[in-house]
């Protein structure tokens, strides 16, 4: 008779334990791509509504006991029993990066304020029924679709390394942090994102960005697109922008006052100027088509980056003229030049390299990010005597020569022949000049004078290697 009261006793309890830990609530299923191991996760909920809550670890669609001893708030890694389970319970906060997920349904929970399920295996995520999402992290994953609510009150989404050529953001308007980069995505509508803070939408196939709208904007990081225009005239918060590997040929930060950190390497830009930008501490503008480049107003600037550019030793001497003196404060670091690059026309006088350095300047040779770029560089040999070219005259530099000469002359002599004669009068070089400043490859010449005759003009030169 004891036995079979024990029985009923049990089964009485389970059937208890039944009713009271149900299917009939909020849900959320996860499937791995795991054979074995463990699950590892974070379950945050409130604490009226971890009574009921409970973990079908086998899946067969019923409590078994000890699914309700579920750890919360802290980092929970149950065994893999089945690679599907179902968590019951009005989940808040739910953490499931690296679990290998193939697949997760929060459809059933729309009680969701946080979901991270950053680093898996998932192809496609719909939160289209959670509505009081906040933040969504679901980076690191394969998707290729993405579904957001139509009423959200997303303020953070990282949807970063993915697989989406497009996502619908027009519900979006709580939006502060956007981080959508490294995808396929060709267009980006952020005009609904009024709030929006931070914008990382680099690495994607960006023809256009319109952030006109976006007056909040304090970070953006939009490098590595197909952006051949870009306006911030309206961005007077910006702090942080990153726009290198673009096609940008002129960038007007004028209205931008609040910038820090400016980096537009390795775009078409003629010109920049930063006069505006007094709170500038970091810019890196190499790899353009810059033949001057002043920092007279940037008094806080601790590394510049201009190598790979075209100024010639005049506007380098007074490139390095402007900069701060940081004697009793930071040193400061320019790089000037990339001997690795054989495109690199800056030409920097050891003169005017030295009078830096009086400034507490460290000045480095990039090549090609050798040492983290920074070699020590010491400049041409030659002094930096500023050369004005005069309305009918001719003038080169740097002399002496090592292996390109910078001509310029006026327009009047454009187009007329060039020859340059050794000490005996042989002809070593013969050319035509197009244009009113040009380049001369005097790579093949040995040490010695020549002579450069462009029309009725000659002016001696030296080369020394």
């Amino acid at each position: 008779m004891s036995i079979i009261l024990l029985i009923v006793g049990v089964s009485g309890s389970l059937l208890q334990a039944q009713d009271k830990y149900t299917t009939n609530q909020p849900s959320i299923k996860l499937t791995t791509g795991k054979e074995s191991g463990k699950w590892q996760f974070n379950i945050y909920m409130e604490k009226a509504d971890q009574a009921t809550a409970w973990i079908d670890l086998n899946n067969n669609g019923t409590y078994d006991k000890g699914e309700e001893k579920i750890k919360f708030n802290v980092l929970y890694k149950p065994s893999i029993t089945a690679k599907t389970i179902t968590i019951y319970g009005k989940v808040t906060g739910f953490f499931c990066s690296y679990n290998t997920l193939t697949d997760i349904d929060v459809s059933k929970n729309n009680h969701l304020t946080s979901l991270f399920c950053d680093e898996n295996k998932l192809t496609q995520l719909d939160v289209i029924n959670n509505t009081k999402l906040k933040k969504l992290y679901c980076n690191g994953n394969n998707i290729t679709t993405l579904k957001l609510p139509d009423n959200n009150e997303l303020e953070e989404l990282y949807c970063f390394a993915n697989n989406l050529s497009s996502i619908d953001l027009s519900a979006c308007n709580s939006l502060k942090e956007l981080y959508c980069n490294q995808n396929n995505i060709e267009r980006l509508d952020v005009s609904n994102c009024r709030m929006l803070i931070e914008l990382s939408c680099d690495r994607n196939r960006l023809t256009a960005l319109d952030i006109s709208k976006n007056v909040e904007l304090t970070k953006l990081y939009c490098f590595s697109n197909d952006l051949s225009v870009l306006s911030l005239s309206t961005n007077k918060n910006l702090i942080e922008l990153y726009c290198r590997q673009n096609k940008l040929t002129s960038l007007d930060l004028s209205e931008n006052t609040e910038l820090t950190n400016v980096v537009c390497s390795e775009n078409s830009l003629n010109s920049l100027d930063v006069s505006k930008n007094t709170k500038l501490a970091e810019l890196d503008c190499s790899v353009n088509k810059l033949d001057k480049l002043s920092v007279t107003d940037n008094g806080q600037l601790m590394a510049v980056y201009c190598f790979s550019n075209r100024i010639q030793t005049g506007e380098f001497a007074r490139l390095l003229t402007s900069l701060a003196d940081r004697n009793g404060s930071g040193q400061g670091e320019i790089f000037v030049i990339d001997t690795k690059d054989t495109g690199e026309q800056n030409h920097c006088l050891t003169d005017d390299i030295t009078k830096a350095k009086q400034k507490n300047w460290n000045i480095y040779d990039w090549q090609a990010a050798n040492n983290n770029g920074k070699n020590p560089y010491e400049g041409e040999k030659g002094s930096s005597i500023q050369h004005t070219v005069l309305e009918n005259s001719v003038s080169v530099y740097p002399i002496p020569a090592r292996s390109i000469l910078n001509i310029r002359l006026p327009y009047s002599l454009s187009g007329k022949s060039l020859t340059v004669t050794d000490a005996s009068g042989r002809v070593v070089i013969s050319s035509s000049v197009c244009l009113s400043k040009g380049l001369l490859d005097i790579g093949s010449l040995v040490n010695g004078i020549y002579f450069l005759r462009i029309g009725d003009e000659v002016i001696r030169f030296i080369v020394q290697k």
